[in-house]
């Protein structure tokens, strides 16, 4: 298996910080890695965006944002990766008012199958001394787990490495204090942990630190390769009262990757909700149990739709989801919603189904059941009830994990299954109980792996993201 050998490039520090990159291609160099810092004192946001200067965005796919909102994220680290190319090559790390200290680094690996953003994708800063992270899902022995700390610091904070991750680069602050950085990494290794032995052991200001780590997992050349299952899961969910026809979710802490799938469940307080068609549907929705398809009580209605969040939806750190127009007339209703992570985006929707009663003393209520004959295994079940009235559930279902429970205009709960799906099985209905008996729709679906045993066998994959939930221990 061919070695992820990694070679620090070049760096570059200031406003509009640029990287110039000649001939990276040769030697067996596969991919280029792109790790940026950046800060600005006016509390304005500093995420960074990437281009070149051959193919603007095109081709830089993100690994993982760490971002300090306390700040209003006026300190962020990113890290991106694209195919390596020949030939002269400008990378801009650009974004608002903020300066920057940016490191290329090349991998010597010709088809890097995986990407696992991990450790501190945080919400809170770390301080001086030494910190350690879990990765959720732990690298297979020949894949490279990369690990950033990104300093506010007026000088090289020379952060130091244990659990045998070995420094690549460190340097110092970009102009006008854009951050020093250091990176480290580690082959032939299986453990989870990502070990920082003392984040700031330089001179000058130190104030705080963030962090990231992901995998890189190599496929050992240009061969046919069966990877590990890339699995789905819920990133974030959210909820909000809906009086228009543009049912919408806000997902609060959620930073986005290009094609996660954020799925909306629309229930309204009575008849008449109506999904417009897909292609009159905004541009990358889709009806989640087809186009136009809605269900209805005798006393109220319920549908779903779904879109995968795009690479600008992801630069941005777009965290509200909107279907313009999607319902043909307001309803007064409410709105669930999820983002997962690891969905095919090919066929998302692996199967969906629906239930309803218009028994007005219905109780317990179902969430609707699968058939085993229509799924895969892998995939992720969510499923999502609507009361006709208010009155919340006050508890969960057999083989759920409760995601939330609300109360505005309908009744409403949303929940995932605790375990994947296993093709040919069926998954059972399940009962979930109302505050008082009541009309009441579900909808369930199964959402496609991106990458199944048996289905994808002895093919390359498609270099879609591996993202693992995001873990760290605080101090």
């Amino acid at each position: 298996m061919a070695a992820l050998n990694p070679t620090p490039l070049a760096t570059g520090a200031g406003t509009g910080a640029t990287l110039d990159l000649t001939n990276v291609n040769p030697a067996g160099v596969g991919y280029v890695v792109v790790i940026a810092t950046r800060m600005t004192d006016s509390g304005a946001d500093s995420t960074p965006t990437i281009s070149d200067s051959v193919d603007g965005g095109t081709g830089w796919t993100l690994i993982g944002t760490s971002r300090d909102p306390a700040a209003s994220f006026n300190w962020a680290i990113r890290a991106w990766i694209k195919a390596a190319w020949s030939g002269n090559r400008t990378v801009t790390i650009g974004g608002p008012n903020t300066t920057y200290s940016v490191q290329a680094v090349a991998l010597h690996g010709t088809a890097i199958t995986g990407l696992g953003a991990g450790v501190w994708t945080t919400a809170a800063s770390i301080g001086d001394g030494a910190e350690t992270g879990t990765l959720s899902v732990a690298p297979a022995s020949a894949d490279l787990s990369v690990a950033v700390v990104g300093a506010d610091a007026t000088a090289d904070a020379a952060p130091t490495w244990a659990g045998a991750y070995a420094s690549l680069v460190a340097r110092g602050a970009g102009a006008a204090g854009g951050g020093g950085f250091g990176v480290a990494t580690r082959t032939a290794s299986t453990a989870t942990s990502v070990d920082v032995a003392d984040s700031y052991t330089g001179g000058g200001t130190f104030f705080n630190a963030l962090g990231l780590a992901f995998n890189l997992a190599d496929a050992g050349g240009p061969v046919d390769y069966v990877g590990p299952p890339y699995l789905p899961f819920v990133v974030a969910s959210g909820g909000a009262a809906l009086t228009t026809n543009d049912p919408a979710v806000t997902f609060t802490g959620y930073v986005p990757q290009t094609n996660d799938l954020v799925a909306l469940w629309v229930s309204s307080a009575a008849i008449g909700i109506d999904l417009v068609v897909d292609g009159s549907l905004p541009a990358g929705w889709f009806g989640l149990l087809g186009s136009g398809v809605d269900v209805a009580s005798d006393a109220h209605s319920m549908t779903a739709l779904y879109h995968f969040v795009t690479a600008a939806e992801a630069d941005a750190i777009t965290t509200t989801y909107t279907a313009t127009n999607a319902l043909a007339a307001a309803v007064t209703g409410y709105v669930q919603g999820v983002a997962i992570r690891n969905v095919d985006t090919t066929s998302p929707i692996d199967s969906a189904a629906s239930t309803f009663s218009s028994v007005n003393t219905a109780t317990p209520h179902v969430l609707a059941a699968l058939v085993g004959a229509n799924l895969l295994t892998n995939s992720l079940v969510v499923s999502s009830v609507a009361r006709d009235a208010t009155g919340a559930y006050a508890g969960g279902a057999t083989g759920y994990t409760t995601l939330r429970a609300d109360n505005t205009n309908n009744a409403r709960w949303i929940g995932y299954g605790t375990a994947l799906t296993v093709a040919g099985a069926n998954w059972a209905a399940q009962n979930i109980t109302p505050a008082a008996g009541d009309e009441y729709i579900s909808i369930t679906a199964a959402f496609t792996a991106l990458h199944r045993p048996g289905r994808f066998t002895r093919r390359r994959h498609r270099g879609g993201l591996w993202v693992p939930h995001a873990a760290r221990r605080g101090r």
